[in-house]
């Protein structure tokens, strides 16, 4: 699947491969990829868009064994290419990620950052992140990560990220179970290879959340 953009149609289908709204969809061995060759690259390879009354949350997403790739045409700067490779602004509830592989994107895996609600399971595990690039928003603050999520219960491991640059490699919010393992974190971060967070202006809900064995 592939998409060569040059025009604004609004969104969700502004420059959008995959626009996603159902539960219990398993994508696999499939590649998506940015093959936009006049400077407008799309904003992301899969959108997960719950229906906001009859479906807001996305159950039973599976993603394995696929290939996420961006655009190689950076005429004005790399910042400019491809943005997400999967993107939930809120409301994916349980996902597993695994087995991928994800290549010249500024923000690879992005799920429940930007609105409620949060997730409730994420599993993304045993993937590969490779020439990740860096940007940042209009006031200057650095963009661009491997894994990010808010989420009740994480699961982040045996994640490859290398050649890569950006805000953060792997970043946890809001944890209350989870582990992060077993990842390998290659890069030049300006927040640092992972950052974990609770939720603000209430007291500290974690219960245990593991992190060891993780390679920076």
């Amino acid at each position: 699947l592939q998409i060569d953009c040059d025009v604004t149609i609004g969104q969700p289908g502004d420059r959008v491969v995959v626009v996603l709204r159902a539960d219990y969809v398993t994508l696999r061995n499939l590649t998506f990829r940015d093959a936009d060759s006049l400077d407008t690259p799309a904003a992301f390879l899969i959108f997960v868009l719950p229906v906001v009354f009859t479906n807001p949350t996305i159950e039973g997403l599976v993603v394995e064994g696929c290939s996420f790739i961006g655009t190689p045409y950076f005429t004005h700067g790399q910042q400019f290419g491809t943005d997400f490779g999967i993107y939930a602004a809120g409301g994916l509830s349980t996902a597993r990620i695994a087995n991928n592989h994800f290549t010249n994107l500024m923000r690879a895996c992005s799920f429940d950052i930007d609105s409620a609600p949060s997730g409730d399971s994420l599993v993304v595990e045993d993937n590969r992140f490779d020439h990740l690039f860096g940007g940042m928003t209009g006031t200057g603050n650095p963009l661009g990560t491997a894994i990010e999520m808010t989420c009740a219960h994480p699961t982040v491991a045996r994640n490859f990220v290398s050649q890569s640059s950006g805000s953060v490699g792997i970043t946890v919010l809001h944890p209350l179970v989870g582990v992060i393992e077993g990842n390998y974190v290659q890069g030049n971060f300006r927040n640092g290879q992972f950052v974990t967070d609770n939720r603000a202006g209430v007291p500290d809900q974690t219960d245990s959340l593991m992190v060891r064995n993780n390679i920076t």
